[in-house]
C-alpha cells in the first residue's frame, strides 16, 4: 500500500476511502466510492469483485461485465463486439506485454 510491502492484517486506504484486511487465505479489499468489495484468494488463484454502487450499474465494462445484472450480454471484448468464448474474451482485454 503506498509502495510500501503491507505487513499488517488490515490498513485503511486513502483518508478512509476503504480499507484492506488479511486473514490466512483472503486478502480484502473494501472500497467506500464506488463501493465495492474485492476477495483475492493468491493460493486458489480465486478472485471476486461485489459492485454494491448503484450508480455504476450498466456504466462499467471489461473483465467484469457491464453490471447490469445481465450475463448474457457480459462477454464483450475490447474492441466492443461480443463473442461466445470465454478466451477469445479474456485475450481481448490483455495488456500487451503483462503475460510474458
Amino acid at each position: 500500500i503506498n509502495g510500501k510491502r503491507f505487513k499488517n492484517t488490515s490498513a485503511v486506504i486513502g483518508n478512509g476511502d476503504g480499507n484492506v484486511d488479511v486473514d490466512e487465505t483472503n486478502v480484502y479489499v473494501q472500497m467506500i466510492k464506488p463501493r465495492l468489495m474485492l476477495t483475492w484468494n493468491g493460493r486458489q488463484h480465486k478472485i471476486k469483485i461485489r459492485l454494491d454502487d448503484t450508480r455504476m450499474y450498466g456504466n462499467v465494462y471489461g473483465m467484469l461485465g457491464n453490471a447490469d445484472g445481465f450475463s448474457s450480454n457480459d462477454l464483450r471484448k475490447s474492441d466492443g463486439k461480443f463473442t461466445t468464448k470465454f478466451e477469445d474474451f479474456g485475450n481481448s482485454w490483455e495488456i500487451p506485454g503483462s503475460c510474458n
